[in-house]
């Protein structure tokens, strides 16, 4: 799957915003599910905040609580829909992946969503996938849907 952009309703996009600002200062994450449209766009479904493992430890880093990814791939198989992006923040950075973003993309085909924060406020939103050789990340759409 190579996904040349994703779509969120707004509600989405402001949910991602609330969560990276009630984590600030660290990083909060969460998971997207969805769908692949014929147009070769990402159609977000769900966004699901989890708990950031790390958050404790490191505020510049995350690790998906494992019980919400493990919760995340059950409803997919229930719903027929699949696990199509994951969020963090980057608190006092810009939305653009980050070196350490880069040697922790395990997952080629999921969307990497950002967002960068600024003094605890949401400055941007932005989505990025990995290049095929895994060597770095691109920008691609992210299209918000008036509800």
């Amino acid at each position: 799957m190579t996904a040349e952009g994703i779509i969120f309703s707004e509600d989405h996009v402001r949910f991602i915003q609330k969560c990276a600002e009630k984590g600030y200062p660290a990083e909060a994450c969460g998971l997207i599910t969805g769908t692949l449209s014929a147009a070769r766009q990402l159609v977000a479904h769900q966004v699901r905040e989890a708990k950031n493992i790390l958050a404790a430890e490191r505020q510049d880093r995350f690790e998906i609580d494992p019980i919400t990814r493990i919760q995340v791939e059950k409803d997919c198989r229930r719903s027929g829909l699949r696990l199509v992006a994951h969020f963090h923040s980057h608190p006092d950075q810009p939305a653009i992946p980050s070196k350490i973003d880069l040697m922790q993309a395990y997952e080629p085909d999921l969307i990497w969503i950002i967002a960068g924060l600024e003094n605890g406020v949401v400055s941007a939103i932005k989505a990025h996938r990995l290049e095929k050789d895994g060597n770095a990340f691109a920008e691609i759409d992210l299209i918000v849907h008036k509800a």
